[in-house]
Parts: structure tokens; sequence; C-alpha cells
């Protein structure tokens, strides 16, 4: 994960005369067509990471960017469900084994499934976690009781309410927590800035769900909004703040939580919303957060323009990234889909039934910070971290397996890899802050070093 000072090779790249500063690609198509979420991930545990499709007409799909040919491989995690209608994927170690597999969820009245796709080195593997009594509508991977386990969140319509799933170690333990209704997609995360993670689910209102050692509490955050599809965290005004943003029926809105009042403060970003969604990134060169909306085309609504919305200090300016007539018209979401350290955003075409690669012309590199080495014999292993992962860059080619661990300091393994033999690097992603011990061993030896991730 060198960075690169290199021209960007893009294939079927047209630039927009409007908005010439955004080169548009199509990284490749959806073969049954209607495609609509998308994650970037390493869904494979191989160091890279790739771009997960979903189609509401057939199945599951992975594009992965091929440096030596240039161009886009895609790939079928599966297809061909009779009345598959995947609405949502997402990518996490749910089964707390450092292995990161591949969730996939299904909006189906005749019953919703979960779907798991874990790549065994050769193939992808996909088994059902559950199958629900009426459609999924959101799918949220986190750990929502503080306790250090990652588990699955469950949203649909009435007869699903609202679900968690924790794996035992040999099957997946569901909880019914709530039996209101879901549409959209929340998160897990820290939006009071408390250092807590509470569970931020959609329904008619915004939902927060907060662990009380032996339940959820739920509290509405706001009964103004109508409907709220999709909404996101993140600090978008670049001050150490995480805010919620969503896009309602009645417009598109940031909240932040304030601990004076201990109420939630609402701006309105702007009076057009509706149904779409919202992702915040860092794309451009001055390494400033900014927030991006969809609507989405086949949901009824208006096919409309895909716009960013950046903090300008006092107020939101919003920007057309692209217009509609483009087609980056369904889910969103950002990250170095090509493994260059250029952070770019992928959004499908629902109509098209391609996916879309949106780079900056003047684009956001993550910068690479040096924080430790460690000496294995003769084997040099220096440690660089960006602001998503950690990377191995090994002095020579590795000359036999390693087995390498990141363990908390209370002693948990967090991640359990193998580095085989003729590595010259070797990359951990989705690296959360904190201290961690990186243990490496080729079963003769092993040594230790603490490390602080910023």
């Amino acid at each position: 994960m060198k960075l690169k000072n290199t021209f960007l090779v893009v294939l079927n790249l047209f630039v927009l005369s409007s908005f010439a500063q955004w080169n548009v690609a199509t990284i490749g198509n959806i073969p049954a067509g209607n495609a609509f979420d998308v994650c970037v991930a390493d869904g494979r545990n191989d160091g890279l990471q790739h771009v997960y499709n979903s189609s509401r007409n057939d199945g599951l799909y992975e594009f992965t960017w091929n440096e030596a040919n240039h161009q886009w491989d895609r790939t079928t995690i599966y297809s061909g469900i009779t009345d598959a209608n995947l609405i949502q994927v997402e990518v996490g170690a749910c089964r707390n084994d450092g292995i990161n597999r591949v969730y996939s969820v299904e909006w189906n009245h005749n019953g919703g499934h979960i779907y798991e796709s874990t790549w065994d080195g050769t193939q992808w593997n996909t088994v059902t976690v559950y199958t629900e009594a009426d459609g999924i509508t959101e799918i949220m991977i986190g750990d929502g009781r503080n306790d250090g386990l990652n588990r699955l969140y469950i949203g649909g319509y009435a007869a699903v309410g609202f679900n968690e799933y924790t794996w035992n170690g040999t099957s997946w333990d569901r909880v019914h927590l709530y039996d209101f209704e879901m549409e959209g997609n929340g998160f897990v995360g820290d939006a009071t800035n408390n250092g807590q993670n509470e569970v931020y689910s959609t329904g008619e209102f915004l939902r927060q769900m907060t662990w009380n050692g032996s339940s959820f509490d739920s509290t509405s955050i706001t009964n103004t909004f109508i409907w709220p599809d999709p909404f996101y965290m993140g600090d978008v005004r670049n001050d150490g703040i995480n805010r919620i943003y969503a896009n309602t029926n009645n417009g598109r809105h940031e909240i932040s939580y304030n601990s004076s009042s201990q109420n939630w403060d609402i701006i309105s970003l702007t009076a057009n919303g509706k149904r779409g969604d919202m992702r915040m990134a860092k794309l451009k060169s001055d390494a400033k957060n900014a927030i991006y909306t969809t609507y989405a085309t086949g949901w009824n609504y208006p096919n409309n323009s895909l716009i960013e919305y950046k903090w300008n200090g006092t107020s939101y300016d919003s920007t057309v990234v692209v217009d509609a007539s483009t087609g980056a018209t369904a889910m969103l979401n950002a990250g170095v889909g090509r493994n260059d350290d250029t952070m770019r955003l992928y959004a499908p075409n629902y109509a098209g039934n391609t996916m879309l690669e949106l780079t900056w012309a003047d684009p956001y590199v993550i910068p690479t910070t040096n924080i430790a080495n460690i000496k294995l014999n003769d084997f040099n292993f220096n440690i660089l971290q960006t602001n998503y992962s950690i990377e191995l860059v090994f002095n020579k080619p590795t000359e036999k397996n390693y087995t390498l661990n990141l363990i908390s300091i209370n002693g948990k393994v967090n991640i359990a890899k193998q580095i085989i033999k003729g590595k010259s690097n070797f990359i951990l992603n989705g690296i959360r802050k904190g201290v961690y011990i990186i243990r490496v061993n080729d079963n003769l030896q092993s040594i230790s070093k603490k490390i602080m991730v910023l």
C-alpha cells in the first residue's frame, strides 16, 4: 500500500462539462439488473479492499481492481436465488473470530433472508443466518452492548421489527428487541460523544437504543421527522464532534447531541429530501469530510442529483457532484477500492445496472505514519498506519509462513491472520483507535510489540 503519485487509469472514463472536476467511471455491470447497495471492504481477508454490490433482482457481486491489467474483475458471490431482492450489504467480523464475512439481507414479504458469505481461499460459501417473517430493510454490524463483541442488528417491516444476532460459537442467538417497523439503514456508534456505542435505527422516527446491562432502552430522538430512510454519523464539520445526518420525507437534516440540555439540536441542510442514501467521506486533497447524498430511482420518487454538503465554518455549501443523468441513483460507499490509498466514492446506477466510481481531480490520499518496527531473527517488520488500516512492510519477501495476532490490552485476540510465504507487505483493515499488542510467530519463535493506533 505504498503511496503513489501516478495518473489515475480510469475505465470507460467520461467527464461531464459542468462537473469537470469529478471523473466518473463505470467499473462493471450487474447481470440481473437493479444494482442497489454497495460496500467497500476486505471481505476476503486478503489485505485488499473489494467493492461489493447487491442486486434487487438476483444476487451479490464483488469487484476487484486488477492492477496488472488495469481493469476491474467481477466475481459472483451468489446468484439465481428465487425472489431475491437484496436491499443491504455489509462486511464485518460478526463471529468475533477475526475473519471478515459479507452479510446481505433480503426485502421479501414472503420471508426475508439474512445471508452470510465467507471466502475460503478458493470460493465463496453462502449460508442463511435466519429467515425473518417479512421483508428486511436494514442491517448493521457493531458492538452495540460495549462488551467487545460485534453483533448483527436487523430491522424490517412490522412482522420483523428489530432484532439482534450474536454468534455463540456454534449458532446464532436471536434476540427480538422491538416490534416497531423499520425502514432504511442506521448505524452502531457514539453519536452522543460520550465514548459509548449505541444503536441507532430508522422507522417513523429516529430511534436511539442503549444497552442498560440487561436490555435495550429505546428513545425517539425526534418526532419531527417523517420516515428518515437512511442516516449516517460522522464528524462532517471536522471539529472532532460526531453528528447524525438524516435524509427524510421533510428534508435533509443535521442532528447534534447537546450535552448541556441533554436534547438533540436540529438544523436543516435543505427542505429537499425523501429517499436515497447518505455517506460521509474525505474525498478531496483538503482532507475535509463532507456528506454525500442521493435519491434512488425506482422508489417512486424523482431521480435527482448526487449532492455534496460541506461545512464552510458557518453553514453548509451544497454542490452537485454529478447530475441525475449520470445515474448515481442508489446507495453510496467510499473507500480505497483500487488499494492505492486514494479515496473514491462508489455508487450503483439502479436503472442502468452498473457500478460507478467517482474520483475528484485532486483526490485525498491517505497519509501513512510509521508507528513501530519489530525484528524476528533477520526479518524486519516495519509497521505503518493510515487512518483506516495497519500495514506491515517487510525488508524482503517472506521466506516462510507467519502467524500474526492483534491483541487488545484486555488480552482478547481481535485479529488472527496468516502471512504466507512470498509476501512483501500485509494489510490489516478496519482497526479501531486504541492500544494493542501485535504478535508475530514463525512456529519457532514469537515477538510482541505494543502499538498505539491513533
